[in-house]
């Protein structure tokens, strides 16, 4: 790394003050020497000048400062840049006089930059600068320079340089690596820049004193935004407001999760008049996430929250200002406003805020309350610290739904959702039912219902209300087997609606429809493969758009399409074939021709393989992700003796875990096939097994669950308990310390021992 020359000495202050010009600005500053600061009153001092579009933030106990934009509104030139970089005590231990803001080495004067803490130093990337005196026609151009600062050693010290220059972005800290979210790249004017949807990420971890670290392509943002704000909350990427990239303010919230490289949308940010999200800023503090907006309205939310909350106000309205914490405080630093730029900085209570110290920082949901949010949860069917009971010997409560169904519940924060559908008459599906229950009593919160868009056959063979649905912290997407894809919010309310019947055809035909939604980034991804057609559809989650279609080879499956682990790729395993898309745009990338039996089970995707399942031996194998085209014998890394039922694989661990026609589970390696260990079940399944740390959930079809020990050396039945069931059960959600089991018209709600 390249460093800055070092100030001799610690950072304290004397009793004599030093002015600092800023063009035509003059303002009285303490300097940074050596004396002990006095201890800091409750309240912080003013700005020394009245600034917007800066950097700001907190590390141990001070507040810091960087650049800004000074002078008039909207005018650009070198003499209205900031050159201060300043630090204010806010964490003292003794009451005392303010010790006001001090003056700390400067950096390259910019605007349009930001500030972030992390282990001890401070971060600032990129920003603006403009080279042109007052008056002067606008010279603008963004900076790709990077550098941190070193408190206890009072200097800057250079880091890797952005790729190109960015401006108007926001930093975020999620996990160890610093994020670059939003802005824009100046090359000269306003006029022609160039809107950043790239987002950079580099290891903190990895930077040290002899490493300039490296910046690497994160993801890219939905659209393109800048004047944004961005935070980590829960290990995920918040990119929150700002203005877009045809140039309308915006409300829209994006969630990022790098675990899976996908997007989904977040509750849009409330409404506060024409600016809207426009220079709004944002700031985590124990586990709750607090923005505020022109509107000078203080909003919280917190992970999985699907609302936001009316948290306080402001006393001054103020946009383009920042806000930080110090774990006990929000402050609210300068910005602007109708009048010109402030130079207040406000100090308020997170407990007046209800934010509590000592929240948990990763927000995790109550026990009883974990989410389970589609079938087999995103195609992993794996529970993590699981509280799950062992063993159980009656239902805690069973509840009737309004109608029959084979879809499995979906959770979220307590509460089970369930489809049904119900036939007017003899011999028709006509109406589609949702119902909410609360999972702690089994309560029925509400049911909706809605008429079918298509009229099909009704038996015992045909599958009733068979797909699961899929749900976020806003919105439910919903998929019936009579053509109806459609989504709700968490009361009910329907958002929007597709008849696919009527757009691509009809839906009848043998045994009915059994793939589930599929949540992929932005999109909602549904599999229709009947005898005539079949077709990939991905919708837009929001507005239920169509985004893509990839048209497929006819043929009847009921499987599920599966998501890869980086949210790049999604693999549809049906009647015949194996193939992969491109999540983005559904262009088929590879497929496998001459496959048998792969009617019911839904493919297994892990970092390197795709592991396919069928009711035959051949269908039984694992194909290496990254080949290109048809695929043949030599792509196969492996084939399995084993075969599978209905259910789907599962990978924990060293097993991947499934289960033949004659109720005989499996622990499969997964990396040679060969076969670990055989245990005969108390029943055949249908449902896909559930790996909950050391245990495996088998779900037999007529309500015995047997629970293995998990592994390579695994394969004990550790309990076997029942559930009475008139239906075969074919859904089951894991919620907490509660699994919910489903069978035809009835859903149980099962605990016990731990």
């Amino acid at each position: 790394m390249l460093d800055t020359k070092p100030l001799s000495g610690g950072i304290r202050r004397t009793a004599a003050a030093a002015t600092v010009a800023l063009g035509t600005v003059a303002v009285q500053l303490a300097v940074a020497e050596e004396v002990d600061a006095p201890a800091e009153p409750p309240t912080v001092a003013d700005l020394p000048l009245a600034i917007s579009s800066f950097g700001a933030a907190h590390l141990d106990g001070s507040l810091y400062v960087y650049g800004g934009h000074i002078g008039r509104q909207h005018v650009h030139s070198f003499e209205n840049l900031s050159q201060l970089f300043l630090r204010h005590p806010v964490d003292l231990d003794s009451p005392g006089p303010t010790p006001g803001w001090l003056a700390l080495p400067p950096g390259r004067p910019l605007q349009g930059t930001a500030l972030i803490e992390y282990d001890g130093a401070l971060y600032r990337v990129g920003g603006m600068r403009a080279d042109n005196p007052r008056r002067e026609p606008g010279e603008l151009y963004s900076v790709k320079s990077a550098a941190r600062f070193l408190p206890e050693e009072n200097r800057w010290q250079r880091f890797m340089a952005l790729p190109a220059g960015r401006s108007s972005h926001d930093l975020a800290v999620v996990g160890d690596l610093l994020v670059v979210a939003g802005g824009w790249e100046l090359r000269g004017s306003v006029e022609d820049p160039l809107w950043e949807r790239t987002v950079l990420a580099l290891d903190l971890k990895a930077l040290d004193g002899d490493t300039a670290g490296k910046w690497e392509v994160l993801t890219e943002t939905p659209i393109g935004v800048r004047a944004n704000a961005a935070v980590g909350l829960d290990g995920k990427l918040w990119v929150l407001g700002g203005l877009d990239d045809n140039g309308d303010t915006t409300r829209r919230v994006d969630i990022y999760d790098p675990s899976t490289d996908t997007w989904v949308s977040g509750p849009e940010l409330p409404a506060s008049g024409s600016l809207n999200g426009f220079g709004a800023d944002a700031v985590t503090v124990h586990g709750t996430l607090l923005v505020s907006q022109a509107d000078g309205r203080v909003y919280s939310i917190r992970s999985g929250e699907n609302r936001w909350t009316h948290a306080g106000d402001l006393d001054e309205q103020r946009f383009f200002h920042r806000l930080v914490s110090d774990g006990e405080s929000l402050f609210a630093i300068g910005g602007a406003n109708r009048s010109g730029h402030l130079d207040s900085v406000e100090r308020h209570s997170l407990s007046d805020l209800g934010v509590e110290a000592g929240s948990p920082s990763d927000n995790a949901p109550p026990r009883g309350e974990a989410d389970w949010t589609s079938f087999r949860n995103g195609g992993a069917s794996t529970v993590e610290d699981s509280a799950l009971p062992l063993a159980w010997t009656e239902p805690a409560w069973t509840v009737e739904l309004p109608a029959f169904g084979h879809s499995g519940p979906v959770v979220w924060r307590g509460t089970a959702y369930v489809t049904s559908v119900t036939p007017d008459a003899e011999d028709a599906k006509d109406t589609l039912w949702l119902t909410a229950i609360r999972i702690a009593d089994g309560e029925e919160l509400w049911r909706r219902s809605w008429p079918a868009s298509e009229r099909l056959p009704f038996n015992q063979y045909t599958a009733r209300a068979a797909p699961t649905p899929a749900i976020d912290a806003e919105r439910i997407t919903l998929f019936f087997g009579t053509g109806d894809l459609f989504a709700t919010d968490h009361d009910g309310n329907r958002l929007w609606h597709r008849n696919l019947s009527a757009d691509h055809g009809s839906f009848a035909g043998n045994h009915g429809v059994g793939g589930s939604v599929l949540l992929a980034g932005d999109r909602a991804v549904v599999l229709l493969a009947r005898k005539t057609y079949s077709y990939l559809l991905a919708v837009d989650r929001v507005t239920g758009v169509e985004r893509w279609k990839a048209d497929r080879e006819p043929g009847v499956s009921w499987t599920t399409p599966a998501l890869s682990p980086d949210g790049r790729e999604i693999v549809v395993s049906s009647n015949g074939s194996v193939e992969g898309y491109d999540a983005r745009t559904g262009e088929r990338l590879w497929w496998i021709p001459n496959v048998k039996s792969n009617t019911t089970q839904s493919p297994l995707i892990t970092e390197d393989l795709v592991i396919v399942s069928g009711s035959e031996r051949p269908a039984n194998f694992a194909v290496r992700r990254g080949a290109r085209g048809e695929l043949g014998e030599d792509d196969i890394v492996w084939r399995s003796e084993s075969t599978a039922h209905f259910a789907s694989p599962v990978l924990a661990g060293d097993c991947i875990y499934w289960a033949n026609a004659a109720g005989v589970a499996q622990c499969i390696d997964p990396t040679t096939g060969e076969s670990h260990w055989q245990r005969r079940l108390s029943q055949p399944v249908w449902v896909t097994p559930i790996a909950a740390g050391e245990r495996v959930f088998f779900f037999g079809e007529k309500g015995a669950t047997d629970v293995l020990s998990a592994g390579a050396r695994g394969g004990e039945v550790l309990a076997t308990s029942r559930v009475e069931v008139d239906e075969y059960l074919t859904g089951v959600a894991p919620a907490g310390d509660t699994m919910l089991l489903r069978s035809g018209k009835l859903l149980h709600a099962v605990r016990g021992e731990p």
